[in-house]
């Protein structure tokens, strides 16, 4: 006795899973790129500043990153989610922030992002 459809309901069933992992990994990953370009901005600021230590650092480093963050069109990080800190007698620059897609109408994701970068 040969079973008659079985293979092609399969086929639909992984085609649908397939396409809303695709779909949901289209809009998730732009959020994980953005933290990537906010470390590197981190990383790019303190590296600007590292010579240049002075009395004002921690708001030169904050006007650098605004800057940095322009340039890259970093939109989920406001100046208000940068902390400028000491560690072991090294600056830190620390960002904690959330970023937000939308997946479907009122359907979002929301990723929790915590990066420091400490100066050497």
């Amino acid at each position: 006795m040969k079973v008659k459809g079985f293979f092609n309901i399969t086929l639909i069933i992984f085609l649908v899973m397939f396409a809303f992992i695709a779909y949901f990994g289209i809009k998730v990953a732009p959020m994980y790129f953005e933290n990537y370009q906010v470390k590197n901005a981190l990383q790019q600021a303190l590296a600007q500043q590292q010579n240049k230590i002075t009395v004002g650092t921690g708001q030169a480093l904050l006007i650098t990153l605004v800057k940095l963050f322009q340039v890259n069109q970093i939109t989920s990080v406001k100046p208000n989610d940068v902390k400028v800190g000491q560690h072991d007698g090294h600056l830190t620059l620390s960002v904690d922030y959330n970023a937000s897609a939308t997946l479907y109408k009122n359907l979002s994701v929301v990723a929790h992002f915590q990066t420091e970068v400490v100066a050497q």
